[in-house]
């Protein structure tokens, strides 16, 4: 059967509507964006922008030492009653010297500025200088054959003094050799720290990126299944788990804080710590089993491993301390190197505060695996109906307690008043959605848990992805103050994201053959994700963290204008001022750097791949 062909009248008219909504779309674009041609052509906007262009393409890398000579001249500004003639001037002299129109003068009239005996050809910048010293540009000019210049001025307003004030002509004439400015060794130092801030940002994104990133891979997430009971013993156990894990810490730091113990004495406690940790690692990972003393055995591991997780965390709150000693003692004795000291010192910092944070979340992942446990036994005993029992008394308390804690989250962010009731209301509305779920489901009814997690995972990023790190880095101020630091801290938090992101779906993309023969063998989730994905991914992710790294590079330049330091707060400082000669040599500096960083990230990207 033949199409029917279609009439060339009816496509021209749906063209030409077509080119009249184009036309419509594009004026309604110039309107909002206020398209103005006519300022294009203004003379004054012109001469700004050449002059911008002019200073921009002589960038301040080199200079010599100066001879700076003042000129001046005094007027009277308002005038009094008594005639002031200014400064006495021999004509005959042949130093440079200045000459006005009128030595009386009130706010805001108009003078004429006369120089004679300059440097030929000089550009000269002429200023007013009130009692309070302040200085103020009245103009420049150029001189000419004869080292005369003309400036036609006005007096500023609201300067007005019974004493004369001073009109200022600064001149400088080279002297010495060339050298380099001190704007390019700002901009050297900068551009370095430039390097560093986007290097540690990187590093710090890369460590966080790459677990969370198996958490937003669909492909090993869809694979994750669980019973609802499990769930809801997850929901209870994650939560408790975490506060345990936290109040175990504070016990135990306190408790080593109240002990007055000399350096070497941690030193050597770190030590035996170490000896101690390496013998209980050994005997709970040992496969020997002795018959007949199946509930000892289970009883001994159990106390091991409490052991072993209770010495750890003495370890790494001593280890952080000797850090921080040793720190502060290299950093007195290093001299020109005491960063190596200060840097150790930072690691032992940073160790006692995230010690807390990571044993509360281990404490809670104990917790899950405990309550994976408990599912497995209920789900194993008898009778169906007990079974249905607890199944739904757990949901009801698994969804009042999550409800209570985002309310409470939430709480912290908007301050409610009457929080006593909303959260009895909020309790009352999670346990009634837990008890329907209980009711509708059966215990033992799977639940893709890791589609879950993968839609949170993935939601997270994605809403850290469209934040700007130049909008973090505003908070990040804040909380840290202006410097390289706040500027870390919100390229990391971004890099998390971007990272993230592209690392789970180099993970999406990778081969399924070694990850079903791994899964075929009875492997658990993190077997096959050690086994059958990073073989694969090492080379993208090596590739992906340098392209980051670049790309951290041009960002924290733009950065450096909302306070979060390197070349852009310096940048932003010359513009500010309109030293626009500075200001290029920062550009320069971008763009070399760049393109450096570029080539370098491209040529080992392609080594690696």
């Amino acid at each position: 059967m033949k199409k029917k062909s279609k009439s060339p009248f009816l496509h021209s008219i749906k063209v030409a509507f077509i080119i009249i909504g184009l036309i419509i779309l594009y004026a309604i674009g110039f309107s909002v964006t206020k398209v103005n041609l006519e300022e294009t052509k203004s003379e004054i906007r012109q001469k700004q922008l050449i002059r911008i262009i002019r200073a921009l393409v002589q960038p301040d890398l080199f200079t010599y030492d100066t001879v700076d000579t003042l000129i001046q001249t005094k007027i009277l500004a308002p005038c009094s009653e008594n005639a002031f003639t200014g400064i006495a001037v021999d004509p005959t002299t042949s130093d440079p010297y200045l000459t006005l129109s009128t030595y009386c003068a009130n706010p805001g009239d108009a003078i004429t500025i006369e120089g004679f005996n300059f440097e030929v050809s000089e550009q000269i910048f002429v200023q007013f200088i009130p009692p309070n010293g302040v200085k103020l540009t009245l103009g420049q000019a150029n001189t000419d054959e004869n080292g005369h210049f003309i400036l036609e001025t006005k007096i500023p307003k609201n300067r007005k003094s019974d004493q004369p004030q001073t009109i200022q002509v600064k001149t400088s004439v080279y002297a010495g050799n060339l050298k380099i400015s001190g704007t390019l060794k700002d901009t050297w130092d900068k551009i370095v720290e430039t390097l560093f801030l986007a290097l540690l940002s990187t590093t710090v994104g890369c460590i966080f990126a790459l677990p969370l990133s198996f958490f937003a891979a669909k492909n090993l997430m869809e694979r994750l299944k669980t019973e609802f009971i499990s769930v809801s013993l997850t929901l209870i156990l994650f939560p408790i788990g975490f506060y345990i894990g936290l109040k175990i810490v504070q016990i135990i730091i306190r408790w080593i804080s109240t002990l007055t113990i000399s350096p070497i004495f941690v030193v050597i406690g770190c030590i035996l710590l170490a000896v101690i940790i390496f013998l209980l690692l050994r005997q709970l990972f040992s496969n020997q089993k002795i018959p007949g003393e199946h509930t000892s055995n289970k009883f001994r591991s159990i106390l091991s491993k409490s052991t072993a997780a209770i010495t750890v965390v003495v370890f790494c709150f001593l280890l952080s301390k000797v850090f921080i000693l040793a720190g502060d003692s290299l950093a007195k004795s290093l001299g020109t190197f005491a960063f190596i000291g200060e840097f150790i010192r930072d690691m032992g910092e940073i160790l006692e505060m995230i010690l807390p944070v990571g044993v509360g979340i281990a404490a809670s992942f104990i917790a899950v695996s405990l309550g994976s446990k408990i599912s497995k036994s209920i789900l194993a005993a008898p009778p169906i109906w007990m079974k249905k029992i607890i199944s739904v008394v757990l949901s009801v308390a698994a969804y009042a307690g999550l409800c209570l804690l985002i309310i409470n989250a939430l709480n912290f962010l908007y301050e409610f008043k009457n929080i006593r009731e909303i959260n009895l209301y909020t309790g009352m509305i999670g346990g009634l959605v837990g008890l329907m779920l209980g009711l509708i489901f059966q215990p033992n009814y799977e639940i893709k848990i890791g589609n879950v997690i993968y839609i949170i995972t993935r939601s997270v990023f994605n809403i850290l992805r469209s934040i700007e790190s130049l909008v973090m880095v505003i908070v990040f101020v804040v909380w840290v103050g202006i410097g390289p630091f706040a500027g870390s801290l919100a390229l990391a938090l971004h890099t998390i994201a971007a990272l993230g992101k592209m690392y789970s779906e180099q993970v999406e993309n990778i081969s399924e053959g070694p990850l079903e023969a791994i899964q075929a063998t009875g492997a658990n989730l993190v077997q096959q994700v050690v086994y059958a994905v990073i073989p694969q991914i090492i080379p993208p992710y090596i590739a992906f963290t340098l392209y980051r790294w670049d790309q951290n590079v041009r960002m924290s330049t733009i950065i450096g204008f909302a306070g979060g330091g390197g070349i852009g707060f310096l940048l932003q400082q010359n513009i500010n001022l309109l030293n626009y000669r500075a200001a290029s040599v920062q550009m320069i500096a971008i763009a070399v750097v760049v393109s450096l960083m570029d080539y370098l990230s491209g040529y080992v990207r392609n080594k690696i791949v």
